[in-house]
């Protein structure tokens, strides 16, 4: 089916009322609306964006473009412009739920009890028609609530979740500290639940006008959430209130009921049939999003009336949202971009993994090399320790060598085996040779004439 293409240039952008990580909000009037009705307009940069990035940005516009409810900020449209995600959505001229609990902390006066309840009330049924949608909000926050005269709603899908099963579960951590549920803070799986114990917080917040749960740092916050008892509000509020905050923050996850479980609360019906111009209940809500053409207005507040219908897009020719499947393109275009993204992520995975066997290829070789050098640096050590044992060895065969001659010079004090022989042997040898000295002495005499006794 042929699409009208959009851009930004369709509209004019006026104030800017917000910018942060998920985008820039401005109000803005559309060019070719002849009423001028004011709306905000969302502008997410993706030219940075990652893979997870985009999957949050379709979820954002696949949640806003499928939630039709009396208490969920209209969606109107959303497109690609270059590389900027728009979405033009409902505007709240009244400001946020944060704004009206400041006035109420600067003039020190509590929020009516009725009033109260009010804005619980319809929050609780917009969360139950969204988790009946299969989404969590995962941001449920005072600052995501706009308000509308007495009507609130609520916005800013950009952290949702969409689950394919009611008892499904999702892991990343996110969301806003103070609102954070003990199973976000410790890192394991959560549900619907989270949403409980958010829109928990923000009860207790607009009774005691401050967080429910508070740290000097973030670690302390997260264990004061996941450890410190529930926090009391004021005892000027009923039992039944007081009653329901402290069910809403039970720790344990099982304790802790479903948003359709507290709707059913005996006290929550008689208190919605007893506040005037209450939110429609959740099955009526669920009836208008199935529905092809069902309307409703609200408090005009600048606003404009509002339409609630099974695509949320109009057709062309009908002033506000006039270019058809304004949504559809701007999904088409973001399923591409993740869908590249998946595969330049499997291209760098099989590059990495193509390094990764060249660098441990490398390390083998090197490990290798070095243990072929460790095996001739041995050789070469044990060679040289070999030499020097044969010329120690040979230093000590001359040395023994000389000591044998200087002893051998001394032939009367060693015998032929090169043995030093005892005192007895030297003391016989030396009697054997005066004997035979005297001998020759008197053969000598003798010969010449004479004993020789008396003179020897």
């Amino acid at each position: 089916m042929a699409t009208e293409s959009i851009s930004l240039n369709d509209y004019v952008l006026l104030d800017n009322l917000a910018s942060g990580s998920s985008g820039t909000v401005y109000t803005c009037v559309r060019k070719d609306d002849p009423h001028g009705r004011v709306m905000a307009i969302k502008i997410v940069d993706m030219s940075e964006f990652k893979l997870k990035d985009v999957q949050h940005a379709m979820a954002e516009v696949t949640a806003m473009s499928t939630l039709q409810h009396p208490n969920i900020i209209e969606y109107i449209e959303s497109f690609v412009d270059d590389s900027n995600l728009v979405i033009v959505m409902e505007y709240a001229p009244s400001g946020d739920l944060e704004s009206v609990i400041k006035s109420h902390r600067r003039i020190r006066e509590y929020i009516d009890e009725d009033m109260v309840l009010s804005i619980f009330i319809q929050l609780a049924d917009a969360l139950a028609y969204a988790h009946e949608m299969k989404i969590l909000h995962r941001d449920v926050k005072t600052q995501n609530v706009f308000m509308f005269g007495e009507r609130c709603k609520l916005g800013d899908f950009g952290l949702t979740t969409i689950l394919s099963t009611t008892q499904a579960v999702a892991f990343t951590r996110l969301g806003t500290p103070y609102y954070m549920s003990p199973e976000v803070c410790r890192g394991v799986p959560y549900s619907d639940k989270n949403d409980v114990w958010s829109l928990g917080c923000l009860l207790y917040k607009l009774c005691s006008l401050r967080n429910a749960f508070n740290g000097e740092s973030l670690k302390g916050l997260l264990e004061a959430i996941c450890r410190e008892p529930t926090p009391k509000p004021p005892s000027r509020y009923s039992r039944e209130l007081r009653s329901l905050i402290k069910l809403m923050l039970k720790k344990d996850v099982d304790s802790r009921p479903t948003m359709k479980q507290i709707l059913e609360l005996p006290f929550i019906q008689e208190t919605r049939a007893r506040l005037e111009g209450a939110a429609p209940s959740l099955e009526a809500a669920l009836d208008a999003s199935d529905s092809n053409s069902v309307s409703s207005t609200s408090s005009q507040s600048g606003a404009g009336a509002l339409s609630y219908g099974n695509t949320g897009r109009k057709k062309a020719g009908d002033g506000i949202g006039a270019v058809s499947y304004g949504g559809e393109q701007a999904y088409a275009v973001l399923e591409k971009r993740m869908e590249a993204m998946k595969m330049e992520s499997m291209a760098d995975g099989d590059a990495k993994a193509k390094s990764k066997a060249k660098s441990k290829e490398k390390s083998k070789s090197k490990e290798k090399s070095k243990t072929k050098d460790k095996d001739k640096d041995k050789s070469k050590a044990k060679g040289k320790s070999k030499s020097k044992d044969k010329s120690k060895s040979k230093s000590k065969s001359k040395s023994k060598a000389k000591s044998k001659a200087k002893d051998g010079s001394d032939s009367a004090s060693y015998d032929e085996a090169g043995k030093k022989p005892d005192a007895k042997a030297l003391r016989k040898h030396h009697k054997e040779g005066l004997a035979e000295l005297r001998e020759l002495y008197l053969k000598s005499k003798q010969e010449k004439g004479g004993s020789g006794a008396d003179e020897y």
